[in-house]
């Protein structure tokens, strides 16, 4: 993982598994399944998963992926997930991808930030939170509280 040696051991597990819209592992994740894997098996938490692709919502066509993501993920949205000022190991991310906020990962150091995360076309890997382009992208922490 060169320039991210600090990371914890358990982390090189975590580290190119491959990409799958909907998949719930263990050997592919979607964004959301990958955070909430690693904080079940990590950090014994508890998140929601959603069994095979994200519920559809209605008048909307299959093709949206996006919409239905960002709906299905928004942490804002629920009393489970308690917003938290700073990062902590642990925690999940909500970023926007590009613009709407349909993207997430779980902060693995809080200094420096970094997190594992998973998207379409990239295999899981490590990323600052501190540094573009994610610096820009972060709408909020979240502690799992469910």
């Amino acid at each position: 993982m060169g320039r991210f040696s600090a990371l914890p051991a358990w982390c090189r597990d975590w580290v190119g598994i491959p990409y799958a819209d909907g998949a719930n592992g263990p050997d592919a994740y979607d964004c959301y399944h990958y955070m909430a894997a690693i904080q079940r098996t990590v950090y014994r938490l508890t998140p929601p998963v959603f069994p095979g692709a994200f519920p559809e919502l209605p008048g909307e066509s299959r093709r949206d992926d996006t919409r239905r993501v960002a709906a299905a993920i928004d942490l804002r949205k629920t009393v489970e997930w308690l917003p938290i000022d700073a990062p902590e190991p642990g925690a999940a991310v909500l970023l926007r991808w590009p613009v709407k906020a349909c993207h997430c990962g779980v902060v693995v150091t809080a200094e420096p930030p970094i997190m594992l995360h998973i998207h379409r076309g990239v295999e899981a890997h490590p990323a600052r939170l501190d540094q573009p382009p994610w610096s820009r992208r972060i709408v909020g922490f979240y502690r799992y509280v469910g």
